[in-house]
């Protein structure tokens, strides 16, 4: 299956979490956002300088082009909030 293809479940009680709904309108499209962009398989992910596994649900990019990917009225700057925001109510996580 491409990326372009299908379709992304988010469950009802992500929409339901206080933690979703108590977040700033933009926090919640650049997570929707996220979760649309998160790999579907396991898979390579070339960095230029290096590969990259990805496996299911996991992401490789940059706050800019997150920001670019959200549309118009979201900026990098929102963008770095929101991930400060999720990893600190734990809805993400990060590699070390």
């Amino acid at each position: 299956m491409s990326f372009e293809s299908g379709y992304i479940r988010i469950p009802r009680s992500l929409l339901e979490d206080p933690r979703f709904k108590g977040a700033p309108p933009s926090f919640r499209i650049i997570l929707i956002e996220i979760i649309n962009r998160a790999a579907i398989s396991p898979h390579d992910f070339n960095d230029h300088s290096k590969i990259i596994r990805l496996e299911v649900g996991e992401i490789c990019l940059s706050i800019d082009m997150i920001a670019r990917f959200c549309g118009s009225g979201v900026s990098a700057k929102q963008v770095e909030r929101a991930l400060v925001y999720f990893r600190k109510v734990k809805i993400t996580g990060q590699r070390p």
